[in-house]
């Protein structure tokens, strides 16, 4: 039925409540869990802009490296190191990776690289989907 799910996390947006359920449904069906953490950098670039005259080119680019390894970091160190231990206690294959970009593209582009059965989002607040 659901062998492969796709698990996508905004970095605006994450609840872990997803993984779990996630969990039980590829346990019940014997499937699979892949995650994508998605930076959304045009959403931060929107919300923090600074004008031009304030930063210069190099600090707009160190302040943005900044940022990204800050995601980058926050995926890996908070969000996926508690996925894996949830997924492996339980014997149920997962991945996960992080990625640039809008959350609905790298979804899309996800679902049509890898072929999923099922996207499984959970969301804390409000979100951008209508």
């Amino acid at each position: 039925m659901f062998q492969k799910i796709l698990v996508p996390i905004s970095s605006e947006f994450f609840s872990p409540m997803v993984y779990q359920m996630s969990g039980l449904l590829a346990a019940a069906t014997g499937g699979s869990v892949q995650s994508v953490y998605v930076y959304e950098k045009q959403l931060f670039d929107e919300v923090e802009h600074l004008p031009d005259t304030y930063l210069s080119y190099y600090d707009k680019e160190e302040a943005e490296r900044g940022r990204r390894v800050d995601h980058l970091r926050h995926a890996e160190e908070v969000i996926f190191e508690n996925a894996k231990a949830f997924f492996k206690k339980r014997a149920i294959p997962f991945e996960c990776r992080f990625r640039e970009g809008v959350l609905i593209d790298v979804i899309n582009e996800e679902v049509a690289m890898h072929h999923f059965d099922l996207i499984l989002m959970g969301f804390e607040k409000e979100c951008g989907f209508d």
